[in-house]
């Protein structure tokens, strides 16, 4: 972001400039940000996008795992 203005004086112009970058993050749906300049007043508006937001559901057994079976066998051999 960046910008600037003149200001008009007796004897000439005073210009102000500046340029500011942040991240985002990556939520953000980039092609639905939005920004808007009144009253001096910037207001950026970054929806966040759906397919990140969606959570993911994952089944819980409670039976031991293949690799936990298989390290139990390995040591009861090393035991007999």
């Amino acid at each position: 972001m960046s910008g600037g203005r003149k200001i008009e004086k007796e004897n000439g112009y005073t210009e102000t400039r500046f340029d500011q970058k942040f991240s985002l993050g990556k939520q953000i749906d980039p092609t639905k940000i939005t920004a808007n300049l009144a009253d001096g007043v910037l207001v950026l508006t970054a929806p966040k996008d759906p397919v990140v937001e969606q959570t993911r559901k994952i089944a819980i057994t409670s039976n031991p795992h293949v690799m936990l079976q298989e390290q139990a066998k390995e040591e009861e051999k090393k035991v007999e």
